[in-house]
């Protein structure tokens, strides 16, 4: 086996390895064209991905320009990386009920540790917040556990 295809992952596996990780980056354009990444938490459900930030940060002014955006996640280290990148268009969300509906979905993910869920819903603030639903275009993937052996440089 050799070759681009040996590591892809199908579309079961990238659904899998959306459902182990909790944070992916977020890649907008700002004014100038260059690239704007940021760590995110985020629910994969019903063929799109939720993220939740303040209505007034970068992310969001950048997204209301051109809300076409990239999501990146990768795992494995160096010698067995595994990693999905996701080209898609981002929609913000503001109905207020969506964006407690976001919000909750992800404490809840976030489980144990956190304050209660009613206490961090009242501290959501859906009056500043918005939620980023992105509608995934084009997937890449690669998952080099696939070959025969480590690899090396």
């Amino acid at each position: 086996m050799s070759g681009r295809q040996d590591i892809r992952m199908t579309l079961q596996e990238q659904l899998a390895f959306l459902q182990e990780h909790r944070t992916i980056s977020l890649c907008t354009l700002d004014k100038d064209g260059y690239p704007h990444v940021v760590a995110m938490n985020y629910l994969a459900q019903h063929d799109r991905i939720y993220m939740a930030t303040y209505r007034k940060s970068q992310k969001v002014v950048n997204i209301r320009r051109n809300p076409k955006v990239a999501l990146f996640l990768e795992s494995g280290g160096f010698s067995r990386p595994r990693g999905l990148m996701i080209r898609g268009v981002c929609e913000i969300v503001e109905e207020p009920s969506e964006v407690l509906r976001i919000i909750s979905a992800l404490v809840q993910l976030e489980g144990d540790g956190l304050p209660p869920l009613s206490s961090q819903i009242e501290k959501a603030r859906p009056d500043k917040r918005v939620v980023l639903k992105v509608k995934p275009h084009n997937f890449v993937s690669w998952d080099f556990r696939k070959l025969d052996k480590p690899v090396t440089q």
